[in-house]
C-alpha cells in the first residue's frame, strides 16, 4: 500500500476514534448532569457553561484526555513505520485545534482551557508509544 495513502488513512481512523470517544463521553456527561434548554443558542449555551460545576469540567477532561489517547493509538497503529508519532501527533494538534475553535467560541475557565491543550497532544504522544 502506498506509504502516503496509509498514512492518511491512519489519520483519518484516528481522528474518527477521537470523535467517537468524544461523542460517548458527551453522551455520559448530558446524563450525568442534563440541560435545561433542548436547542440552547450560542448565548444560552455560554451562560449554561458558566454555571458548570467542577466535576462536569473534569468529565469533559477525561473525554478530552482519552479521545487523544484512542485516536493517537490508532492511528499509530495504522501508520506506516516511520510515521507512527507523526500521525498520532497530528491527531493530537486537530483535537488542538478544534479545542481552541471552542474555546474562542465559549469562554471556559482558563485551568480547563489550559489542561486541556496539554493534554492534546500529550496523549496523543503517549497513544503513539503504546502502540509501539
Amino acid at each position: 500500500m502506498n506509504l502516503i495513502f496509509r498514512l492518511v488513512l491512519a489519520v483519518m481512523a484516528g481522528i474518527a476514534i477521537a470523535c467517537i470517544v468524544i461523542g460517548l463521553t458527551d453522551m455520559l456527561n448530558s446524563s450525568l448532569y442534563p440541560s435545561s434548554i433542548l436547542l440552547p443558542s450560542v448565548a444560552e449555551e455560554a451562560e449554561q457553561i458558566a454555571h458548570y460545576p467542577v466535576s462536569e469540567f473534569m468529565l469533559f477532561l477525561l473525554g478530552y484526555m482519552l479521545s487523544a489517547f484512542f485516536g493517537g493509538y490508532v492511528s499509530a497503529r495504522i501508520a506506516p513505520k516511520p510515521k507512527k508519532l507523526i500521525s498520532a501527533l497530528f491527531v493530537g494538534f486537530f483535537l488542538l485545534l478544534c479545542g481552541i475553535f471552542y474555546f474562542i467560541l465559549f469562554p471556559q475557565p482558563i485551568w480547563f482551557v489550559l489542561s486541556s491543550g496539554i493534554s492534546y497532544l500529550l496523549f496523543a504522544f503517549w497513544g503513539a508509544k503504546a502502540a509501539r
